[in-house]
């Protein structure tokens, strides 16, 4: 049998909720990770614009290093012809 991995949510009571139906024919093991916490939408909407926030700041940082000052398709060419 392939591996599959579905979504689920863990109730605070520690039951174990598939998002989408699951069919099988017969009993399975299976083994859980427990990701980060499920926020409220409101929580989602504010992390989702830290995260965006956080972008923009790094965005162009690199953009002055003196490692960073060359063209970027040579650059890119010059690390294919390494392969040769």
């Amino acid at each position: 049998m392939m591996l599959k991995s579905v979504e689920a949510e863990i109730g605070a009571d520690g039951r174990v909720r598939l998002r989408e139906p699951l069919p099988l024919s017969c009993r399975h093991r299976a083994v859980v990770t427990v990701l980060e916490r499920l926020d409220s939408a409101e929580d989602s909407a504010q992390t989702a614009a830290d995260e965006t926030c956080d972008w923009r700041r790094f965005a162009g940082v690199m953009r002055d290093s003196p490692h960073f000052n060359a063209d970027p398709v040579a650059i890119q060419k010059a690390i294919r012809d390494e392969w040769d």
